[in-house]
């Protein structure tokens, strides 16, 4: 099962409000979801995010949107995942050499 984290739109007209969410990848723009991260309100330009949440999930395999990339980018999150990711590659690697 592909999993994404997206944004559903949450808010009334002209004033947008996102919840950053785990879905299945066919599953409909605001349908169910697996799990809340966070919300984005772009009027005020305010995130709130479950930062463990969002890295559990990143290393389980989720894949962002383009937004939520970007989202993360802005507050860190997608940076420190990255050095996750390293950090763990390295460690397979001086492990299988070690053997």
């Amino acid at each position: 099962m592909l999993v994404k984290i997206r944004l559903t739109r949450v808010g009334t007209h002209k004033k947008p409000f996102f919840r950053i969410v785990v879905m299945d990848a066919k599953a409909k723009a605001n349908g169910a979801y697996i799990e809340n991260l966070g919300h984005y309100d772009p009027v005020l330009g305010k995130v709130v995010l479950k930062k463990e949440a969002i890295l559990a999930q990143l290393q389980n395999g989720a894949q962002p949107s383009e937004t939520v990339k970007n989202i993360l980018s802005q507050e860190g999150i997608w940076k420190e995942f990255i050095a996750l990711k390293d950090a763990n590659k390295k460690r397979k690697v001086a492990l299988a050499k070690a053997k």
